[in-house]
């Protein structure tokens, strides 16, 4: 890859990341500012919330897959495939980009993220999805720790034009 392609992919990443870190931290702000019996629309919000942190996670792990793996799976399990594959080493190519235990926090989320495309907004359940906002904190350490060990690997790979 050349140094070019390595600063360019860091970029994109990085405003990835950003949007996805912010998503987290509006969903956070809205279960404090919903203390309670939250209103539908807030049960609605969070839910849409929590599903745009994922859609976030997952156009990083696109972006790598397409610049380092030749493109993502596809198929009717893509998304669970995309996600297994962040957390594998592929030799002479790339480190893991996420650690099996962030993929492993990530997996309820990407459920969550499919449940959301495919209910109705009021069979949402608002104690459900506390729980997965709940966890955004530990999640979000987790993805911002392997994502800056990766973001080194793009710099290294960068200096010495290596997976071209």
């Amino acid at each position: 890859m050349s140094a070019r392609r390595a600063a360019v992919l860091k970029a994109e990443l990085a405003v990835e990341r950003e949007a996805f870190e912010r998503a987290a931290r509006e969903a956070l702000d809205l279960v404090r500012r919903a203390a309670g019996a939250p209103a539908a629309d807030q049960v609605y919000a969070l839910a849409l919330m929590l599903h745009g942190f994922y859609n976030g996670v997952e156009r990083v792990f696109t972006r790598v897959s397409l610049e380092l793996d030749g493109g993502p799976p596809s198929g009717p399990d893509s998304h669970i495939r995309l996600l297994d594959a962040m957390a594998l080493e592929i030799t002479g190519s790339r480190p893991a980009v996420v650690a099996v235990q962030t993929r492993d926090r990530l997996r309820p989320l990407l459920a969550l993220r499919h449940a959301v495309r495919h209910l109705y907004f009021f069979d949402l359940d608002w104690a459900r999805l506390l729980v997965h906002a709940e966890a955004l904190p530990t999640v979000v350490d987790a993805l911002r720790s392997d994502l800056d060990r990766f973001d080194g690997f793009l710099s290294t790979l960068g200096e010495t034009g290596a997976a071209e």
